[in-house]
This record gives structure tokens, C-alpha cells and sequence, in this order.
């Protein structure tokens, strides 16, 4: 059982969480160079490198501010997937640096399918959501 009055609260502290996680991987991404040194320097093509900071990056917002928090997880998810199979390569699965980045797209499905959370700026309306029966 979940308690109703604490859980926005356990949610806006996982969105906070995840935003700092992913601003410190961000960080460590860029480095202190740009982003055309950054892509060079991981091998990656130019515009892949920035465009993939800058999603990072107005994830990071969203999630800190509460834009739309499901929708920003569900951008996060795909922006780490794309870092496990594209930056990480096939060297990753052997030195298992891409269980880090997992753990990350786990905690950002449970934030994008348990909600918005306390204290989200713009939230997620029940007419954004997918009605499944």
C-alpha cells in the first residue's frame, strides 16, 4: 500500500534526484569542453553529441521545475537509451559500464508511470494521458 498524502512528495524527491544525477552525467559529458570536442572525443558525430546535451539538458529543467515531469522522463529514457547503445558500444557490455545508465531509465519509467509528483509547474492533464483498456 502507498500512502496517498506522502507519495507526491517521494515523487518530487525522485524527480529532484534524477535531475541532479543527470545534471552531474552531463556534466561529466561535457567535461569543460564544447560540444564539438566533447563529440570528437567520444567518438561520436557532432550534431549527435550536442543534440543529445541539449535534450539532456531541458530534461534536467523540466524535471527540476516540473514541466510536464512524465513527458521529460519519457525523453530521459530515450536520450539513456541511446547513450547505452550508441556511446557505451559494444565495449560497454564488457566492462558493464551501462548498468549505471539502466538503473537510471528504471528510475525514470517508475517517475513517468507514477506521476507527476508535488510541486510540478505545468503537470501532466488527464488529457495528455494514454487510456489503456
Amino acid at each position: 500500500m502507498s500512502d496517498n498524502g506522502s507519495a507526491p512528495y517521494a515523487l518530487w524527491l525522485l524527480r529532484l534526484i534524477l535531475a541532479a544525477v543527470l545534471l552531474a552525467h552531463l556534466e561529466s559529458s561535457v567535461g569543460g569542453l564544447d560540444a564539438t570536442d566533447a563529440a570528437h572525443w567520444l567518438g561520436i558525430p557532432a550534431n549527435v553529441s550536442s543534440s543529445g546535451m541539449v535534450l539532456e539538458f531541458f530534461v534536467v529543467i523540466a524535471l527540476i521545475v516540473g514541466i510536464l515531469p512524465r513527458i521529460a522522463a519519457i525523453a530521459g529514457i530515450g536520450e539513456l537509451l541511446i547513450v547505452i547503445a550508441d556511446v557505451r558500444g559494444t565495449a560497454a557490455f564488457a566492462q558493464l559500464d551501462w548498468t549505471r545508465a539502466a538503473v537510471w531509465v528504471c528510475a525514470l519509467l517508475l517517475l513517468a508511470l507514477a506521476g507527476d509528483g508535488a510541486f510540478a509547474l505545468i503537470s501532466t492533464s488527464s488529457s495528455q494521458r494514454v487510456n489503456v483498456r
